[in-house]
């Protein structure tokens, strides 16, 4: 039993026979000894089985992408060859010594059994372990409970804010109803209100039909108001009295209608900045009420980046030969266009454009 739960223990390509024979002593009949991550495909292994291994500290990813899942490691490593303190996270995996007890192992067993339990879309799609990466999925999963709590996303260009409300509507409406998207730099000028509020048919010279506004669009769901730093002060006077009545209406059109809907913004400049600046106003914002999650950029948290290239190279079907989630070129960059940066240059490197220190490379 683990933290209560019956589980399988694969135990694959760990060659010191002591510590396999300590894994069953301890484990007995949960154990399966594997040799190769095909043979533990074969297996269809679950969110609640756990994966022993002994190999490299990537060894434990390069197996979740050849599989196509996230999965729990109690990953071992030899302490003549490797500095590692027992107990360090990466991934989803816990690593301890080769000579670790039985008493240490089964401490381990139980953190591991941990990784289990929280293993969801939230960790497939928010890939990381640092501590930044742990309080953001905490936040996520906070506010995916939460389904009326609006939320306002703030982070440099590039580090995912379109993502995460993406991750936090389908927590919050399992899927079955879309995220309206608009772009708050779009809301200016004669067309401001006619994009917030639709109009009716004849309201304008062109107006030959009758369209819904965005506030329309979105009754019954969610709205995601990205780069809400640019939205112009009369947009901002517009969106306020619909998000305090939830009354609106069309242009042309004397009939008052009903909306309701969860509001998503998002911003590249800190909301506490954009306040003081007045470039939002005060009390559109006390009346958004939004609970604040800051994102943070990629080089406060560079023990991330294997993580998110393994990542990347996995969705996009890179044989782990190619892979190039080791380098330290990679790693030690300042990227300062954060995730989407590095994407971008992971592209780059699999087609052949661009090397690993970032020089132009001519198309073969």
């Amino acid at each position: 039993m683990l933290g209560g739960i019956l589980k399988r223990i694969f135990v694959l390509n760990v060659e010191d026979l002591v510590l396999r024979k300590k894994l069953r002593r301890m484990y007995g009949a949960l154990v399966t000894e594997l040799n190769s991550v095909q043979n533990l495909k074969a297996m269809n292994p679950t969110r609640e089985d756990i994966i022993a291994v002994a190999k490299n500290h990537v060894y434990p990813r390069l197996v979740e992408v050849t599989l196509g899942c996230s999965l729990a490691f109690l990953a071992f490593y030899d302490p003549e060859e490797s500095d590692m303190k027992p107990h360090t996270r990466f991934g989803h995996a816990v690593f301890m010594p080769m000579n670790a007890s039985i008493d240490e192992i089964t401490l381990a067993m139980e953190e591991v059994s941990v990784i289990c339990a929280m293993l969801d879309t939230v960790d497939d799609e928010i890939i990381g372990d640092s501590p930044q990466m742990l309080h953001l999925r905490q936040q996520i999963r906070c506010m995916i409970a939460r389904k009326t709590i609006p939320v306002h996303l703030e982070g440099e260009t590039g580090t995912g804010k379109s993502t995460i409300a993406q991750i936090i509507h389908d927590g919050r409406f399992q899927k079955k109803k879309k995220l309206v998207r608009d772009i708050a730099s779009f809301y200016k000028g004669n067309l401001c209100e006619n994009r917030m509020f639709g109009n009716k048919r004849g309201a304008f010279t062109g107006a030959e039909t009758s369209r819904n506004g965005i506030f329309a669009s979105a009754n019954g769901s969610e709205l995601f108001m990205d780069e809400f730093q640019e939205m112009p002060v009369e947009g901002q006077e517009m969106m306020l009295e619909v998000v305090e009545t939830g009354y609106y209406r069309h242009m042309g059109d004397d009939v008052m209608k009903r909306t309701e809907f969860v509001l998503m913004t998002a911003s590249n400049v800190p909301i506490k900045t954009l306040l003081s600046e007045k470039k939002i106003r005060h009390d559109l914002w006390y009346r958004l009420n939004s609970y604040v999650i800051s994102i943070s950029p990629l080089r406060e948290h560079p023990q991330d980046i294997p993580l998110l290239i393994a990542h990347w190279e996995f969705l996009h079907s890179i044989d782990i030969v190619m892979s190039v989630m080791n380098r330290p070129e990679l790693i030690e960059r300042e990227w300062n266009g954060n995730v989407r940066e590095l994407f971008l240059t992971l592209d780059r490197i699999h087609r052949g454009l661009e090397d690993i220190n970032g020089n132009q490379l001519a198309p073969s």
